[in-house]
């Protein structure tokens, strides 16, 4: 017999208009079973792709999950459209050796990025036709991943994976819409959120992609056209493509549109018979989904923890940081439990062997009295093992009420902006008590003192103090 293997994923969409779940479950040589979600979203509980009110968009997606009987917890999510920045840069001749410094460098004056810590990542794209080599740029801020972590964790939601609309998309057209044909060429465009996003494929590999904000979704058609037709301009009239042959346009919508006719009617006059459209109505049809119609970034999302190859192009915006945390977060818990059990099989054995003992005036057969003695030390090593083992728990019961009572992220970044400039952080720890433990080197004694009663500010440390300050060994200005 055969086991045929199943994998579930779950996907989360969160617009400044909607919170979308999906889940995705597929057997081996099976059709994908998918269960889906949408809910609009009060207008101000996301604005500008920010969430300001996370207790609400959180209960919203507990009561999604709960509604449609989704079982995971665990998500590919989507950053909001308004809080991501993707770009196409050509790599100077010599690489750089610090690439997410060239990347900030490089997109420093996107609003979005504006006052706020920039988080990248990039992957390669190859060489183009002059031999410049290529790389796709995504970014976000760390005030915008805090944000979003807060949120899906008053959820109870880990995140598995952090990536933009565009990426999901893709990897829905790639698995439902071309299903492995090869094509030439590819113009792609999708409004998701407040964002249009065109993209285009020369022979297979990614020679475009722009982003713009579409501020009126009512409107939305005649600037989704009016940028299309410059990119198709721009193909024709600097790269001399001609777009009656070996292409294939395709626009993609978020939400269904009852003005689906004037959509397909103003595409065929610009592209002609190549150009097709979409909305989650068309995707619901082809993967015979029944009842909410899935949007294609929430499926693609979804589609993630299914099929993983295509997902190889699409920058990862989930700091390493918070994968660990996650990790650690669960190998606590499995601890915590593990340590549970077994000290309850531990002690039903310590009762169990105390059964066996004589009862008071009851004759003890001198042939017994050995095993009586090697009870006793069992039963001596067992306490022993089960005081280890409470000691565990209490150890880490201890890490995870520390862990739930104050953001790590939030720690260190408020330990960091009070950094003096003359100080120099060389070593942090957090220890299994909760404490904070920094070393460093300064210019002078009144800096460190500073910096504590600094830290001593912060309503997330109880109290701050320097245990050691002495003169450095390598230098007699230099303190540690």
């Amino acid at each position: 017999m055969i086991k045929r293997i199943k994998k579930k994923s779950l996907g989360i969409v969160l617009t400044d208009r909607y919170v979308e779940v999906v889940y995705a479950e597929k057997t081996a040589g099976q059709t994908p079973k998918i269960r889906c979600g949408r809910t609009p979203l009060p207008e101000g509980v996301i604005r500008d792709g920010k969430i300001t009110i996370p207790g609400k968009v959180a209960a919203l997606i507990v009561k999604l999950l709960k509604q449609e009987k989704i079982p995971l917890r665990a998500a590919t999510v989507l950053v909001p459209d308004a809080q991501t920045v993707a770009q196409i840069l050509d790599l100077p001749a010599e690489i750089p050796a610090n690439m997410h410094k060239y990347i900030h460098t490089e997109i420093r004056y996107s609003p979005i990025l504006a006052k706020r810590t920039p988080y990248s990542d990039f992957r390669k794209l190859g060489t183009d036709e002059q031999g410049k080599e290529k790389i796709l740029i995504g970014m976000t801020t760390r005030e915008c991943i805090d944000n979003l972590v807060q949120c899906l964790s008053l959820a109870q939601v880990e995140i598995r994976s952090l990536e933009m609309d565009f990426c999901a998309l893709q990897r829905a057209i790639d698995s439902q819409i071309l299903s492995g044909q090869k094509q030439k060429h590819l113009l792609l465009s999708a409004l998701t959120g407040q964002t249009l996003t065109i993209w285009v494929y020369l022979n297979n590999k990614l020679d475009f992609l722009q982003r713009f904000t579409i501020p009126d979704k009512v409107e939305s058609r005649p600037t989704v056209l009016e940028r299309l037709a410059a990119t198709k301009q721009f193909y024709e009239i600097e790269k001399g493509y001609s777009f009656h042959r070996d292409w294939n346009i395709m626009t993609f919508l978020d939400i269904d549109c009852r003005n689906r006719e004037a959509w397909t009617e103003n595409l065929s006059s610009l592209f002609g018979a190549a150009a097709k459209f979409y909305t989650p109505a068309d995707l619901s049809q082809t993967i015979g989904q029944s009842g909410e119609s899935v949007s294609f970034t929430g499926f693609g999302a979804a589609w993630k923890g299914i099929e993983n190859d295509s997902s190889q192009t699409a920058p990862e915006l989930l700091p390493r940081f918070f994968v660990e945390h996650y990790a650690w977060k669960r190998t606590a818990r499995l601890t915590a439990i593990a340590a549970a059990v077994l000290i309850f099989v531990l002690y039903a054995g310590t009762l169990f062997f105390h059964s066996l003992r004589p009862a008071h005036g009851q004759t003890v057969n001198p042939t017994t009295t050995g095993q009586m003695i090697q009870l006793a030390l069992e039963q001596e090593q067992i306490r022993r093992e089960i005081d280890d083992l409470q000691k565990l728990r209490r150890i880490t019961e201890t890490l995870i009420r520390y862990e739930s009572a104050f953001s790590p992220t939030g720690l260190l970044n408020e330990v960091t902006q009070k950094i003096p400039s003359s100080l120099q952080i060389t070593r942090l720890e957090i220890t299994e008590e909760g404490f904070l433990s920094l070393r460093g080197r300064a210019l002078s004694f009144q800096t460190i003192h500073q910096f504590a009663s600094a830290l001593e500010q912060s309503e997330r440390i109880e109290q701050a103090t320097v245990e050691e300050a002495r003169t450095s060994p390598s230098s007699s200005r230099v303190y540690d």
